[in-house]
């Protein structure tokens, strides 16, 4: 019975405590493309994304399911999030991509959409979806033994979508294209659970480095 109450505790503690989000980090480049001339607005995405987020993970501690879900439409309002809303997050990233490579005369972050710049970045947040799963293997609580050895704890799956847009002073569009990632992440005993949340991170690290490709085919000094 003393042991049942143990692993009770350590699976709880580990679905439901608070995990940092992971810092999302740029590299500064020495050699910037020089468009000290030139102003650049970043609006923040329009969020058209549906659903809602649905906790299931309490289904892990009832026999035979294998895991206990989470489905997260709106990530960011989730303990293990960006803590931040995406449509703002992804503006922010934008810039930091962007200024870690180009040296801007400004480069504003806004809702303004009338504010008047040589260039603008705009776009639509379609999809934020992810799956998170605590594992018990149809074993209920005991199943928390199987960590023991090796058998992932937890998991976490994600898929975003959204469409960027560039458009020069005079309003046209010089680009547009959508953007569309999934990864997933597993995390066990033996590792961090807080390493879980580093799919944020990374999956937007993916999409910023197509954006900044398109970004820099279609920028002129």
């Amino acid at each position: 019975m003393k042991i049942k109450k143990l692993l009770l505790v350590a699976l709880l503690f580990e679905s439901c405590r608070s995990i940092p989000i992971y810092k999302y980090e740029v590299e500064d480049l020495k050699n910037k493309t020089n468009l000290s001339n030139k102003t650049l607005k970043i609006l923040f995405l329009k969020d058209e994304r549906k659903g809602e987020n649905v906790n299931k993970s309490i289904l892990s501690l009832v026999p035979l399911f294998i895991s206990g879900t989470t489905e997260l439409n709106f990530p960011e309002y989730d303990e293990i999030s960006v803590n931040t809303p995406l449509e703002f997050f992804i503006a922010d990233i934008l810039e930091k991509e962007i200024s870690s490579s180009y040296n801007f005369k400004k480069i504003t972050i806004t809702n303004d959409e009338s504010l008047p710049t040589d260039y603008t970045i705009h776009g639509v947040l379609n999809k934020s979806y992810c799956e998170r799963n605590i594992y018990t293997y149809g074993l209920s609580i005991y199943g928390v033994l199987l960590w023991y050895f090796g058998a992932p704890a937890m998991s976490n799956e994600c898929e975003i979508d959204l469409k960027i847009f560039f458009n020069d002073s005079k309003n046209k569009q010089l680009f547009s294209k959508t953007y569309s990632k999934k990864q997933s992440l597993n995390v066990g005993f033996y590792t961090k659970f807080s390493n879980l949340n580093r799919i944020y991170g990374e999956i937007f690290k993916n999409i910023s480095k197509e954006i900044m490709n398109d970004f820099s085919s279609n920028i002129s000094n």
